[in-house]
């Protein structure tokens, strides 16, 4: 798994695509932190923290769209398959291409964080807890659609797959903020449990678009996030080995 993990990340470096989106990831979040692009409204309110904590919803966009990308282009390129014959099991690759991924976001991530603070942000201690809540949630993002990815192996089906999830993880927030101002008691609990198991729902609420009432509390949305990741993890190598390869 590690050499593949290896031979995945001197391809990610390699990709345009990939360096495109980390370049436009420090530009935008440096530009957008410093208000340089001009924003009136809402924006003027916030302070630089919360602009350069608000832009990386983006991360999430931009993943929607590469992992799919990275993971079929294998399949098309056949270098699945050397892989398998060189004697890698299915399972390995899953597990090398998913490490391959999230260590993908968290390099975004950081150079989003880096851009913003050198535009001025200087994040206090809970916006840190706020952040970094944020990012867990986004790996667990990134793991759903890349299971899906390599499961699926076909690049349309799996692009519509993977748009079909970033409208589920918007419209949980849609429908959310209408269950939440009808329900109350238990029921609400409920509701605001679901909420935060979108990563988006989770960004509503750490961005300040939510009352503080919507967070079920920082333990509860980093246990969430790490389920998902696990839960992808397992029901991705699910019968793997058994797959055949076409």
């Amino acid at each position: 798994m590690i050499n593949i993990y290896k031979a995945n990340m001197r391809k990610l470096f390699k990709s345009k695509l990939y360096l495109i989106g980390l370049i436009i990831a420090v530009v935008v979040t440096h530009q957008f932190t410093d208000n340089l692009m001009g924003f009136g409204g809402v924006f003027n309110g916030m302070t630089l923290a919360g602009r350069m904590h608000f832009v990386s919803a983006a991360i999430v966009g931009f993943f929607t769209i590469y992992t799919p990308l990275f993971v079929c282009e294998e399949y098309s390129e056949g270098s699945i398959k050397n892989k398998f014959i060189s004697g890698f099991t299915q399972k390995e690759m899953f597990g090398g291409g998913m490490m391959t991924q999230l260590s993908a976001a968290f390099i975004m991530w950081a150079l989003h964080i880096l851009a913003g603070v050198v535009a001025g942000a200087r994040p206090s201690g809970a916006w840190w807890v706020d952040i970094i809540t944020d990012f867990i949630a986004i790996l667990g993002y990134v793991a759903v659609v890349y299971a899906l990815s390599f499961r699926i192996t076909k690049i349309v089906a799996s692009a519509i797959i993977s748009f079909v999830v970033m409208n589920v993880a918007f419209n949980t927030i849609t429908f959310g903020n209408m269950f939440l101002m009808i329900t109350k008691g238990v029921l609400y609990k409920i509701v605001t449990i679901a909420y935060n198991i979108s990563c988006l729902g989770q960004w509503f609420v750490h961005t300040g678009l939510m009352g503080d009432d919507a967070n079920p509390g920082t333990p509860v949305q980093i246990i969430l996030s790490v389920c998902i990741i696990v839960s992808s993890i397992i029901l991705g190598m699910t019968k793997l080995d058994k797959r055949d390869l076409k």
